[in-house]
């Protein structure tokens, strides 16, 4: 006779994974894993075995679809045998922590290059234009399209993770922060890289404010079409 898997709530299951990846953190085997399962619910070997593979098949994909980034809403196919709450409580748990170890937006090497382009495109361009770089024939025209280019690509690659907002705010950002160099350095005999540096931060602090605000309206219209 077969003994039927009991049915856990989505609470009941997420706990039960929790505590799953808690002891495999520990070094607990397989095996361990199973017999556990079997003793704690009472149940045979084959419906622990079950649920544990369900365990397995749920955080699996769910790290899988944290490192692609993929939708939340979207919804796995769950195992056959009645432990559906199993493989989607242990999919989300895979996909929170794979998420969580990502880099967060404005880390990373390519963050960082995000910047540099930013910094290189906006501010330089202003520095010439004033007296303090090296003397390439620019117009303030040509400084103005680099500022843009330079805040929509570098904008993107430091909020890769809302690339929206990272196009929108750097659009913003790029030309303001290339106005506040351009103004401060006129008519300027000498200035300090710090000045520069400070000059330009709050010359692009709107765009900063409308990335932050396209990624709360996006993130928040995300939600609402996943419930």
């Amino acid at each position: 006779m077969n003994e039927q898997a009991p049915r856990f709530t989505f609470d009941e299951a997420a706990y039960l994974v929790e505590t799953l990846q808690s002891m495999r953190g520990a070094g607990h085997d397989e095996r361990s894993l199973v017999s556990w399962l079997s003793k704690r619910f009472e149940m045979g070997e084959q419906e622990a075995r079950a649920i544990h593979e369900g365990f397995n098949a749920g955080f699996e994909q769910g790290a899988n679809a944290g490192k692609q980034r993929a939708d939340r809403g979207d919804q796995p196919a769950g195992p056959a045998d009645g432990n559906d709450n199993v493989f989607l409580a242990a999919y989300r748990l895979g996909e929170r922590q794979t998420r969580a170890e990502a880099p967060k937006t404005g880390e990373g090497p390519l963050a960082a290059l995000g910047i540099f382009v930013f910094v290189v495109l906006c501010g330089f361009p202003a520095m010439e234009l004033g007296g303090f770089g090296f003397n390439f024939p620019i117009t303030f025209h040509t400084g103005l399209y680099c500022s843009i280019a330079g805040g929509v690509i570098g904008g993107a690659m430091i909020g890769r993770k809302s690339l929206l907002a990272g196009i929108l705010g750097g659009l913003v950002a790029g030309p303001l922060g290339f106005l506040a160099v351009y103004f401060y350095v006129q008519h300027r005999r000498s200035v300090w890289n710090l000045e520069l540096v400070l000059v330009q931060l709050l010359g692009s602090a709107p765009g900063v404010l409308v990335a932050v605000l396209v990624n709360k309206l996006t993130r928040r219209g995300s939600e609402e079409h996943q419930a």
